[in-house]
Formats: structure tokens, C-alpha cells, sequence
């Protein structure tokens, strides 16, 4: 069947463990792995920021960014023993575990979409028992977000 074009497909979420907080770093052999199918309702805003309007003499004269808020990401996957989730280390040069997921949309066409969050730690982690197959689910905090792109860094 096909897709309609601007509907978001199924497809795969990897990991690999990030190293230092300026974008795609990792160190040396770093861990990796597959998640898993993402099933439909994968979802990530798009970068939030705040303006503050600057006035000269009461007149609006231009806007000042007073603060990017960091990506609000939250997926499904369907529970695996098979499945390789992000390991709880902490990542080179930094304080904190952080991984970057990389999402491989499925597409029709022959041609993937991916899209990729940087420097994300994961503050929740939830498994819920359902008949249709038990499910994990993640909140993910990203610092930054690439895409969507037509190619990846096939991390798994």
C-alpha cells in the first residue's frame, strides 16, 4: 500500500552511546545497538524557543532569543529480550549517560528518512504488560535534533 507523502512511517530507533555535549560525538568503539520497531506514533517537537521583543523609546525595534528549550521526546517500542536498550553509561566527557538515537523512517520509495537526536538522556523508562505484546516505553530529553535527512550514521 502506499504512503502519502508527510505521513510518518514506521521504522527502526538506535543508539549509541554520545561522548562530550557539541553535537554527534562519540568516542572510540562506542556502545551501540538496536532498540527496536517503532510503531506508528513515534513523536519530537520541533525545537522550542523564546523571544523577547526589545522596544527603543516604547516602538518595537527587533527580537532578542532569550533561550532554546531542549527536545521532549517519547516513543514505544514493542518489548524484546532480543532487543539491545541504551545502556545506562555515562557518556565521555560528560557528567551524565547520554546516548544519540537514530530513527530510520521506512519508506516506500526505496530511500529511508532519518532523523537523529543528540546528547539525550533518559529520564523515564516504563513497561506495561499488554495482550497485543508488552511495551517500553521511553520520555527522552534531546539537546539537539538532525533531520529529517536521506541519509544516516547506521549506528547499529
Amino acid at each position: 500500500m502506499p504512503q502519502e507523502v508527510r505521513v510518518l512511517a514506521e521504522g527502526t530507533l538506535a543508539w549509541v552511546q554520545a561522548s562530550g555535549t557539541g553535537g554527534w560525538n562519540t568516542a572510540s568503539a562506542p556502545a551501540s545497538g538496536t532498540i527496536g520497531f517503532v510503531q506508528a506514533g513515534f513523536a519530537f517537537p520541533e525545537r522550542s524557543m523564546e523571544f523577547a521583543t526589545v522596544s527603543n523609546r516604547g516602538v518595537p525595534s527587533h527580537h532578542k532569543l532569550v533561550r532554546i528549550n531542549p527536545l521532549e521526546v517519547s516513543f514505544t517500542v514493542l518489548y524484546g529480550v532480543t532487543a539491545d536498550y541504551p545502556a545506562h553509561v555515562t557518556a565521555s566527557g560528560t557528567s551524565t549517560p547520554q546516548v544519540h538515537l537514530e530513527f530510520k523512517q521506512s519508506s516506500p520509495e526505496g530511500t529511508s528518512i532519518w532523523h537523529e537526536l543528540l546528547n539525550c538522556v533518559i529520564p523515564q523508562r516504563a513497561f506495561t504488560e499488554q495482550d497485543e505484546g508488552n511495551q517500553l516505553a521511553f520520555t527522552v530529553r534531546a539537546i539537539s535534533s538532525i533531520g529529517p535527512t536521506a541519509s544516516g550514521r547506521v549506528i547499529a
